[in-house]
């Protein structure tokens, strides 16, 4: 009898062992992306008292749709992304809003919330040794999320992926399955349009000829003066602000939106957006 009592006890030993493994998440941040560190926590951190710096820079932020962001918008702090990451909803946040000339932002103080339901399970945000500031999230397919930065051209940092019984940060992928796997999007940020195209007309996307965008304003020089260098596909481009450009591309998957900034001749990629076929 006393052994099987011994036996027993071991047992729910293991059991209680087996339990509190279970509960520990596992964080991998990829060494050029160190800046950035996971916390497990479920403590929601008070909005500062800076967030009221959002109501300057409207366009930085979103209606949150989803309870654990509409629970951060309740708390203070201004909401600029939500998104499915695996089993949960991970939300970027943000305590400060910077505005500068021409409408332009910064986002500060930025981090996102990884959430079971509206319960805090991981904070992703800078370190002690610095990094870029934390902007905004998208999307990814597959339940993966793209972290940016909040500069006021933001960029990639990196690409956040659920695992088994945590997370990983790694860096950004060579390309992105689009519109549940029927395309890719080639990795081109930072590209200058002319070097982007080649990568995107090599995945098989073909180009959409000037004025096929049909809510575009009327093309100027700088279009004609692109078609002209050989990129048809040139949509329109703004007069002022960041000189944005918009190059669009068709394929089985749907509608490609390349986005550029710059007044170079060939300016450069800084996102890109997808209509899919249904």
């Amino acid at each position: 009898m006393k052994n099987i009592g011994r036996l027993a006890a071991i047992a729910m030993c293991a059991l209680a062992a087996g339990a509190s493994s279970a509960q520990a998440m596992t964080f991998e941040v990829s060494k050029q992306l160190e800046g950035l560190k996971f916390t497990e926590t479920s403590h929601l951190p008070k909005a500062l008292p800076a967030s009221a710096s959002k109501n300057d820079c409207d366009g930085m932020t979103i209606d949150a749709e989803t309870p654990a962001g509409k629970l951060l918008e309740s708390t203070g702090w201004g909401v600029t992304g939500e998104a499915p990451l695996g089993d949960y909803t991970a939300v970027s946040f943000s305590g400060s809003f910077k505005a500068g000339d021409g409408a332009v932002c910064t986002i500060q103080n930025g981090a996102i919330g990884i959430f079971d339901g509206k319960s805090l399970v991981a904070l992703l945000s800078q370190g002690k040794s610095g990094g870029d500031a934390i902007g905004s999230i998208l999307a990814l397919d597959g339940g993966s999320i793209r972290v940016l930065t909040g500069e006021e051209t933001p960029y990639p940092e990196g690409d956040v992926h659920a695992i088994y019984d945590g997370f990983t940060l790694g860096g950004v992928a060579e390309a992105d399955q689009v519109c549940g796997g029927k395309g890719t999007v080639p990795n081109v940020y930072g590209f200058s349009i002319d070097k982007a195209r080649l990568k995107i007309l090599k995945d098989g996307w073909k180009p959409l000829p000037l004025g096929s965008a049909k809510d575009g304003p009327l093309p100027g020089d700088r279009e004609h003066g692109l078609v002209k260098a050989g990129v048809t596909e040139v949509q329109f481009c703004a007069g002022t602000g960041l000189a944005n450009c918009e190059f669009d591309y068709t394929g089985p998957a749907g509608k490609l939106a390349i986005n550029t900034i710059g007044e170079e001749e060939f300016p450069q990629v800084m996102g890109y957006g997808m209509q899919c076929t249904k």
